[in-house]
């Protein structure tokens, strides 16, 4: 038949595009085949309730005094900032919220005011609370809504996604009839040395170093500087009470060569508002990678780390090489082997 009717032919186009649609998505589906099941982690960053000065002790304490009465009068605020994390995988049943923050901020007014462990209190295991969904989602919510919240999301393989989920049953593992390293909060800790706590952030990272992701620029995170040994008190030094205007007092960090744990002990911290600042000036520089979450419009960044193929184990974990006073007498006092 040479022609068709004009209704019959408009049909007969609609069905060949019809047709070439499907086959269309059919090859795009086989391409990605070995991508269909779903892992992604997602790290949130909550800014400080006023900045945190890290230069000399006596700015770090005006900082911190600062933050935490603004805290008082906004509890929902975060007065050294906070970070968290989702993982979100077809290897669990629902989405695993997890963060890390001391029991009651009690204890640090108590080593502070009370014991007067002055610059100890950075080296000190705090008990810990485990934070989940909704308390976390609360916060989050709270905080985006003062724009002081953010967001970095990275898919991820299966093998990575088990390799979180290993890192964390160690860590909320009791490695004793007492304790597990889940139980204590602390600057001085990396979780994926063997028995150590975590603070908020060394969590969230060593949740990332553990799927395999480690950013080039993180080490613009972290904070690094040597605690004169004059200015901490506690069983760290002695049982020495550190008045608190020495602290306010003292206008630099230890310098010069020194004996560490002796003159000095090294103390380094990733710092939120350190992520928070470089999550921002990667949103400026890097538009293609902008994303917003679907919830409360939260600001953040998206990376695509499918395509890692890490084969070395996780688990067990390594010991600390090296450790410092404050770990020393951590591990003596909770995880001393007989």
């Amino acid at each position: 038949m040479k022609y068709l009717p004009k209704g019959k032919k408009l049909t007969m186009t609609i069905v060949v595009f019809l047709l070439w649609i499907f086959a269309f998505k059919t090859t795009i589906a086989q391409t990605v085949s070995d991508t269909t099941d779903f892992h992604e982690l997602t790290v949130f960053i909550i800014d400080p309730a006023a900045p945190i000065h890290w230069q000399s002790p006596s700015k770090l304490y005006a900082s911190i005094k600062k933050s935490f009465f603004r805290k008082v009068f906004h509890p929902q605020m975060r007065f050294l900032g906070h970070m968290a994390f989702c993982l979100n995988s077809d290897l669990l049943e629902e989405p695993l919220w997890m963060g890390i923050a001391p029991r009651g901020q009690w204890q640090l007014l108590n080593q502070l005011l009370i014991k007067k462990a002055g610059l100890g209190v950075l080296g000190i295991p705090f008990k810990a609370k485990i934070e989940g969904k909704q308390l976390l989602k609360r916060s989050i919510s709270y905080n985006n809504r003062k724009n002081n919240a953010a967001f970095i999301t990275f898919r991820i393989n299966e093998k990575s996604a088990k390799r979180i989920l290993d890192f964390l049953s160690v860590f909320n593992k009791r490695v004793n009839d007492k304790y597990a390293p889940s139980n204590f909060y602390g600057g001085i800790f990396w979780p994926l040395y063997e028995n150590e706590g975590a603070g908020c952030s060394a969590l969230c990272i060593a949740a990332m170093e553990a799927a395999g992701i480690k950013m080039s620029e993180s080490d613009t995170w972290r904070v690094k500087l040597n605690i004169p040994l004059e200015l901490i008190g506690s069983n760290f030094n002695n049982g020495k009470k550190i008045a608190l205007r020495k602290i306010k007092n003292t206008k630099t960090w230890y310098q010069g060569a020194g004996i560490p744990e002796q003159d000095f002990i090294k103390f380094e911290i990733y710092d939120p508002a350190l992520v928070m600042k470089w999550v921002e000036n990667k949103m400026n520089q890097e538009y293609g990678q902008y994303n917003n979450l679907s919830h409360n419009n939260l600001r953040g960044l998206y990376y695509d780390y499918r395509h890692l193929d890490t084969v070395y184990a996780i688990t067990p974990l390594k010991k600390r090489p090296v450790p410092t006073l404050f770990i020393q007498s951590y591990k003596d006092k909770f995880f001393k082997k007989n």
